[in-house]
């Protein structure tokens, strides 16, 4: 969801990497996969997620339950589909991280978070409370969950406010250090409040990959440790570890960049389509 044009060539140093091993800084080098690559893998795992959360855990499953057999295997598979599904945040927060770094405008980029932050909230109600609404006549705001892009336009607007405190404070340590910690505290604390996918979960993952963003290991090290002991459990453990290692195979080269958008509206997109397959599969209108 990142996808922003580089304001240098993709295979410059950012600043202070200067020091940086090409291990610690690009990963496994430059044969790993480039950013289209780990935006379509990430679209990949969302899609079989979602598939797995709405038509087996809010259709098939609740139909077959009396079937004792039947429903264990497919809740086997419904597990198995969500633990792929753990891939794609990860990933997500990672790109969105290296949008920042390398885009020309990052209000343009909060802009088109915000967009399709609202563009999708109605998709996203209707997937996450699919039996909430007879039609679209009769959605309304809901405040128990929103959409994952309100995490990353958060997610963003903590990351550019680090990096204005960085840049005004850094001859004081500990006036950085305590006005830093607030402001991750705040959008934590924004995130949570208003129930976004991932909620502060996802702020303060978005905050580890910048604040480690000079070496490729310590993000992947600290961001699986955060991600997994907050969201973790045994089941979701390959597939998260998996995200991870996929991050550390960045060759930090942004790949093809046709059709930038469709990765935006792929979101809402395919939530419609899931919701509207559920709808004459087990609702039939």
């Amino acid at each position: 969801m990142s996808g922003e044009k580089c304001i240098c060539k993709m295979n410059s140093v950012l600043p202070g990497q200067e020091n940086q091993t090409p291990l610690n800084r690009m990963g496994l080098g430059a044969r790993g996969l480039n950013g289209n690559q780990l935006k379509l893998i990430a679209v990949i795992s969302m899609l079989i997620d979602h598939t797995a959360f709405l038509l087996l855990g809010y259709g098939l499953l609740p139909a077959i339950s009396a079937d004792a057999y039947r429903y264990h295997i497919w809740r086997l598979i419904y597990y198995g589909m969500r633990c792929i599904g753990r891939l794609a945040f990860p990933i997500y927060a990672f790109l969105l991280v290296e949008g920042f770094l390398h885009t020309r405008d990052w209000r343009k980029y909060a802009l088109r978070l915000g967009i399709f932050a609202a563009i999708s909230e109605i998709p996203f109600d209707l997937m996450v409370f699919p039996r909430r609404f007879v039609s679209l006549c009769d959605w309304k705001f809901l405040w128990e969950m929103q959409n994952v892009f309100f995490t990353l336009l958060i997610g963003l607007l903590t990351i550019k406010s680090l990096d204005l405190v960085n840049r005004k404070t850094n001859r004081n340590q500990s006036l950085t250090f305590f006005l830093c910690l607030g402001i991750l505290g705040a959008g934590s604390f924004l995130a949570w409040m208003l129930k976004a996918d991932y909620d502060l979960v996802g702020v303060v993952l978005i905050a580890l990959f910048y604040q480690f963003r000079q070496d490729r290991v310590k993000q992947c090290i600290m961001g699986f440790i955060w991600f997994f002991s907050t969201l973790g459990s045994g089941r979701y453990f390959l597939g998260m570890a998996a995200a991870f290692l996929l991050i550390f195979c960045y060759n930090g080269k942004q790949g093809e960049n046709r059709g930038k958008y469709r990765y935006y509206l792929f979101y809402p997109a395919h939530m419609l389509l899931l919701y509207g397959i559920f709808r004459i599969i087990f609702l039939a209108f």
